[in-house]
């Protein structure tokens, strides 16, 4: 194995002393630095050469070739949509991902310039400055600019935490009004998320976490404890962790179930009948093992796939509607415009999610698009499942406006073509997509 040092000359790896090795480790240090630096100047070249408007242009040229930061924080320059999807696909990251990159450099460039010499003098991690810019990206102008002259010099000492603390010291310093909403925010971070595992991993089994006022939090473990008895003194043998597992769900059922024949309060105009939560929806389909036995299974969107016991547990004590899907391969062709519930079922089954290169958005929050455009006019057969495909509504609105064009290929791969006439293949079947070359 070979590796080349700072001056360009190769060494054999394995012929490395202590001195020499830790002297060429230390040196991969300023090699990341020079990437993130390079990085941030491509971004800041793109969005310069494809602003979003005239005025976002007049905009750029008065920043560069006058002042060096922004007398306010909200009149930086922006870049076109399209943009956006062009550094996401260059970078490979999400579209979100790629405005945070834009939002970054800017911040960087306009907001942060002590901060930004540095990183030009590679002297200082690319990680740390965006954090800056992420953390005063919403503060005023000053406040940015007091963290910036504060951190100068000390930018490559201090970790996360000591970020946090100068944005903080900011924020006391020159906004002492905002002390009191610290509580607020505090107030604001209590949630309760449910997590779902991977479609890989599960099983049938879901995670709930909460934060929230701790006597809250107490009373609902108490009530929790409270079902579980019960479930006990019904004949319930599992031990008391699970029965309050199962506890969560009696209590949902408890609050959740529909009241029909409910009448409204008459003095309350406003008050509205209790209705039950959109049932689960489930694709059942089947399987056949080698000795020719047939099982079912069940698939779930977003969750994954389950084994039969945990349909007939489903089934038996959940709401859920069930969709039967047998022949993933039907085509057949229709003349209406939007596809039946059994097309969008095969559609989304087949694609999982957004076909747009990079994007994960599930199917079942996608569109359902004629890869060909829908003509009135046009001949019959026009929906089907092999002329439809998933995409978001952000990257419909870039296919149908923003020059972004595409295929589907008889591998049932998604051929797209970027307007800089760059060419990516997106392989739904493994989830992963690639550059084809450079120019279409």
């Amino acid at each position: 194995m070979i590796e080349v040092d700072r001056q360009g000359a190769p060494h054999r790896v394995g012929d490395l002393d202590d001195r020499a090795a830790l002297g060429m480790l230390a040196d991969t240090i300023i090699d990341e630095r020079r990437v993130g630096r390079r990085r941030i100047r491509l971004v800041l070249q793109l969005v310069e050469i494809n602003p979003c408007s005239p005025a976002d242009a007049a905009q750029w040229r008065r920043l560069v070739e006058g002042q060096e930061t922004l007398e306010g924080g909200d009149d930086r320059p922006e870049a076109t949509a399209s943009t956006d999807a062009a550094i996401a696909t260059a970078l490979a990251t999400s579209p979100q991902g790629a405005q945070r990159w834009i939002s970054d450099a800017l911040d960087i460039r306009f907001r942060l310039p002590r901060l930004h010499a540095r990183l030009e003098e590679l002297e200082v991690d690319l990680w740390k400055v965006r954090q800056v810019a992420r953390l005063t990206h919403c503060l005023p102008a000053e406040v940015a600019a007091f963290v910036d002259a504060a951190l100068e010099h000390r930018i490559d000492k201090v970790g996360m935490v000591g970020i946090e603390k100068a944005v903080a010291l900011a924020i006391a310093t020159l906004l002492p009004e905002r002390l009191e909403e610290l509580d607020r925010r505090g107030r604001s971070g209590w949630h309760v998320d449910v997590h779902h595992p991977k479609p890989v991993d599960f099983d049938g089994t879901s995670f709930l976490d909460a934060s929230a006022d701790s006597l809250d939090i107490e009373d609902f473990a108490a009530g929790l404890r409270q079902i579980a008895h019960e479930l006990a003194e019904a004949g319930d043998t599992d031990p008391l962790p699970l029965r309050m597992a199962k506890a969560l769900g009696v209590m949902g059922r408890r609050i959740t179930k529909p009241v029909p024949d409910a009448p409204t309060n008459p003095a309350d105009p406003d008050a509205k009948r209790k209705r039950a939560p959109k049932p689960l929806q489930i694709f059942v389909r089947t399987t056949t093992d080698d000795d020719g036995q047939t099982h079912l299974f069940g698939e779930v969107p977003r969750w994954g796939v389950v084994a039969e016991p945990v349909l007939d547990r489903w089934l038996a004590s959940h709401q859920a509607r069930v969709t039967r899907v047998v022949d993933l391969a039907r085509q057949d062709e229709i003349d209406e415009h939007d596809p039946p519930q059994w097309m969008r079922a095969i559609v989304s089954l087949r694609d999982r999610h957004c076909v747009f290169p990079g994007c994960a958005r599930p199917a079942e929050d996608c569109d359902q698009d004629h890869i060909v455009p829908y003509d009135p006019n046009g001949p019959p057969g026009q929906t089907a499942p092999d002329k439809l495909a998933c995409l978001c509504r952000r990257h419909h609105l870039l296919k149908t406006h923003a020059g972004w064009r595409y295929h589907r290929d008889r591998r049932g791969n998604y051929v797209w073509t970027s307007p800089h006439g760059r060419v990516f293949v997106v392989d739904t079947e493994s989830g992963t997509d690639h550059l084809l070359d450079q120019a279409a």
